[in-house]
């Protein structure tokens, strides 16, 4: 009974210490706990947003293409139709 209320004691004034740490550290100006972990998420999605590619809907021609032709490269096509457009697209 003795051995089990000092071991209560001794939780509790380790859990007492553990909020007064956290104290100290947040008047420092450091985050502990919840808050850092959240301004953490943050900075991660923001850096995921800008990675985040942007949809661009490229329409065709409106008449048949009949002229292709690839950059020497490899990267460019270009497309000819009978729309009197000339198309270059990413490969």
């Amino acid at each position: 009974m003795i051995a089990s209320l000092a071991c209560a004691a001794l939780v509790a004034s380790a859990g007492a210490g553990a909020g007064a740490w956290q104290q100290q550290q947040q008047d420092r100006g450091i985050g502990v706990g919840g808050q850092a972990k959240d301004q953490s998420q943050a900075a991660k999605r923001a850096q995921l947003e800008a990675l985040r590619p942007t949809l661009v809907v490229q329409t065709g021609h409106t008449l048949r293409a009949d002229g292709l032709a690839f950059s020497p490269d490899g990267r460019l096509v270009a497309t000819a139709g009978h729309d009197a457009l000339v198309k270059l697209w990413d490969a």
